[in-house]
């Protein structure tokens, strides 16, 4: 059998797997499977939604991580607001989807010093020896991509690449692809996370508004005070940081968060 019929299979293992499965995490598992069966090490699958996305990264991606992915590099990823330095996030953005191998990068000149570190400061701070980025998405929805890591050596890691990361990058897009297949899914796992945290009357204020109670009316149906009500929604426009009801609506119907309201 040669290897493009054994690396089609595999893709087409993994597509069966992933539809036979309903929840993010079960179908992340299957995926990190079958990086890991690829020869990779560690894999992470990151998501920003966009309706929740500021352009000045305020806030770290949402993460599903496969055990051998170093925990403390996320850990403080988050903490020192490494995403800022992200070369990754910084590409997709800007709209520039392609694989991208962070050594190779790091001796480009395409990135400023402060990503460069970060590249350095995975390596020799957290073992990440070599690592590739696959941006998946661009979208509506959001922002999405995976990092495979290798704890090998560069000349073990290069052939890694040169036998599978087109199978790599195509069963990434898969999981991807067919993940954003469920919306409520994708909310119920990387959305609430990022949400701030709502009060019982607001929540009631945000479920009128998506049933489409007109602004005056809003609370009146569950006894809130006119104003109160106003106040309330001033309070979650605040909290979602926008500065409309209208781009407040929008968000929530963005992540179709009617069900979980």
């Amino acid at each position: 059998m040669s290897q493009h019929t054994g690396d089609s299979r595999i893709i087409g293992d993994l597509v069966q797997a992933l539809y036979g499965l309903d929840t993010v995490p079960e179908r992340f598992h299957i995926y990190q499977q079958t990086v890991c069966n690829l020869g990779f090490d560690a894999v992470c699958y990151s998501f920003e939604p966009k309706s929740s996305f500021n352009p000045d990264l305020k806030r770290p991606p949402v993460f599903e991580v496969s055990p051998r992915f170093p925990l403390n590099f996320l850990q403080d990823y988050k903490k020192n607001g490494w995403f800022q330095d992200d070369f990754t996030i910084r590409e997709i953005c800007e709209g520039k989807l392609q694989a991208k191998d962070w050594k190779q990068k790091e001796k480009s000149t395409q990135l400023k010093e402060r990503e460069k570190h970060l590249i350095r400061v995975a390596r020799e701070q957290y073992g990440i020896k070599n690592a590739i980025s696959i941006p998946t998405m661009k979208h509506l929805v959001g922002l999405a991509g995976a990092s495979i890591i290798s704890f090998q050596d560069d000349a073990s890691f290069a052939a890694l690449k040169r036998d599978h990361l087109t199978t790599l990058t195509a069963c990434t897009q898969v999981f991807n692809d067919i993940i954003m297949q469920q919306p409520a899914q994708l909310v119920k796992t990387f959305v609430f996370d990022k949400l701030p945290k709502i009060t019982p009357k607001e929540r009631i204020v945000l479920r009128e508004l998506l049933s489409g109670v007109p602004l005056k009316q809003l609370g009146e149906a569950s006894g809130i005070n006119p104003n109160a009500a106003k106040n309330h929604l001033a309070r979650l426009r605040q909290k979602f940081e926008v500065n409309k009801t209208e781009q407040l609506k929008y968000k929530l119907e963005t992540l179709n968060m009617m069900d979980y309201l």
